[in-house]
């Protein structure tokens, strides 16, 4: 069994997927449950799906994982000491999890993530020296929301890197430094600045060359602070789940238990065929909405400004409002779909404001009205460079700053598609699920850069530069 592993592993690392794939099958007729010969075909399984990911061939994908992930499940049964396949077997749950929570599946991903888990601290329990290992739970605590957790665990991954690296050692600083910004932003936005407060000094303390930042953190976080706490405490009232089919789609709502669906399940086919128009392609996922009772207990519930993080974590968030009418309700329901075309098609990887954008133009496009108001915010300056925008766009001053964000964003898809075509954005969107960096897909996509298509954008605005 070890000969065919050896021989596949050769073939794999040379480029020769398919005959390694040949030499495992030969192999594992041989032997069926060798742990050797399963641990390759879950490598050649992970390699697969990333093939497949770019592709945009999702159920091709989670086959692929899934069964990776049993080939590696049933290896670490028989070789429950070799790190590398507790390794593995956490990087190919990783690429479960984030595929579920990008096809909509929030409380599947939910499940996983404490496998995830489980198996990086295996590795890490088992070798003292680790740092791979520790690393990656870092990464996905941080990635799942658990910033806590994940500053904990860059810190431990800091403590085990060897002095001599310095490369390394500069990486993990800054990605620790990421997770205590990560979590005052979170604090600041749930209403809570003097914890938010407290993790800054903290901060500077552990960060002193970063003073420069950590100021323009501060002078943030004080901002949201002078506008208030958003809400008071509101307990969550019970909530049920309503299944909503559409066409092949199928809508899982979780709301109160008096939440009248019927008006949902009318406008949900008005709100997918807005959808097909542009995307042309069919949901892998369901859509996944959360009905919160009340604005007051969606703000509190809903981790206030983190709004922008739930379409990566496969939800949708709205509230009931009796004042609602049909429109309303059709536009929320067309925009809800239409971030989660955004997350599946790029595969969580679109910028927030292609996020914003897209969905805000698949819902309604810019106007006369939004016109004149970005023309007046153009001449006042208060337009952010393409490449600051998601960074503004994750840290908002207030909820002004953020409707002003969200208006320059859809603008510049609304422009980008005006210029250049509806296929050419969704061809981005592609280009960014098979990971190629946004400035590098954005000029091999339009034949120029962000900075020579913000010049043209702002031109036609009447602000070139700036």
């Amino acid at each position: 069994a070890m000969r065919w592993a050896i021989l596949a592993r050769a073939q794999m690392e040379s480029g020769a997927s398919t005959d390694a794939q040949q030499t495992v099958a030969r192999g594992l007729q041989l032997h069926p449950a060798a742990p050797e010969l399963l641990f390759i075909r879950a490598l050649l399984g992970a390699v697969s799906s990333r093939r497949s990911v770019i592709r945009g061939r999702f159920a091709e994908v989670e086959r692929l994982l899934r069964r990776a992930q049993d080939d590696l499940e049933r290896s670490a049964g028989r070789e429950g000491r070799m790190s590398g396949i507790w390794l593995s077997l956490g990087k190919v749950r990783q690429e479960l999890y984030r595929l579920l929570r990008v096809t909509g599946r929030p409380a599947e991903a939910e499940e996983l993530a404490g496998q995830v888990e489980d198996a990086y601290v295996r590795v890490i329990l088992g070798e003292p020296g680790q740092v791979a290992a520790v690393l990656a739970l870092a990464d996905f605590l941080l990635d799942s929301g658990d910033w806590r957790e994940a500053r904990r665990w860059y810190a431990e991954a800091l403590r085990r890197c060897p002095a001599a690296e310095a490369g390394r050692l500069r990486k993990l600083r800054a990605r620790l430094l990421d997770a205590w910004l990560e979590g005052v932003r979170r604090e600041a936005l749930a209403g809570r600045p003097g914890r938010a407060r407290v993790l800054l000094r903290q901060a500077r303390r552990q960060f002193p060359g970063k003073e420069e930042l950590l100021e323009l953190t501060g002078g943030w976080v004080e901002r949201r602070a002078a506008g208030g706490p958003l809400t008071g405490h509101q307990p969550e009232g019970e909530s049920t789940v309503i299944t909503i089919r559409a066409g092949q789609l199928r809508a899982e709502v979780e709301a109160a238990p008096s939440f009248d669906s019927d008006l949902l399940e009318q406008l949900l086919p008005r709100a997918l065929a807005f959808n097909l128009a542009v995307f042309s392609e069919r949901l892998y996922g369901p859509l996944s909405l959360k009905v919160y009772g009340s604005s007051q207990e969606f703000q509190a519930q809903a981790a206030a400004g983190d709004r922008q993080d739930v379409y990566r974590r496969g939800r949708a968030l709205t509230w009931e409002d009796r004042g609602r009418g049909r429109r309303a309700w059709l536009e929320i329901l067309t925009r809800e779909l239409a971030c989660r075309f955004v997350d599946e098609l790029s595969y969580g990887r679109a910028p927030l404001w292609l996020y914003e954008g897209l969905a805000g133009w698949v819902t309604r496009p810019p106007g006369r009205v939004e016109k004149l108001r970005l023309r007046w915010l153009a001449r006042r300056q208060r337009l952010v460079s393409w490449r600051a925008l998601d960074q503004a766009l994750r840290w908002p001053r207030d909820r002004q700053r953020r409707q002003e964000l969200g208006l320059q964003s859809l603008d510049m898809v609304d422009w980008l598609v005006g210029r250049y075509g509806r296929e050419r954005v969704l061809v981005l969107l592609a280009a960014l699920r098979a990971e190629s960096p946004l400035p590098q897909a954005v000029r091999h996509i339009f034949g120029r850069s962000l900075e020579q298509l913000e010049s043209d954008w702002r031109r036609q605005l009447g602000q070139a530069g700036g």
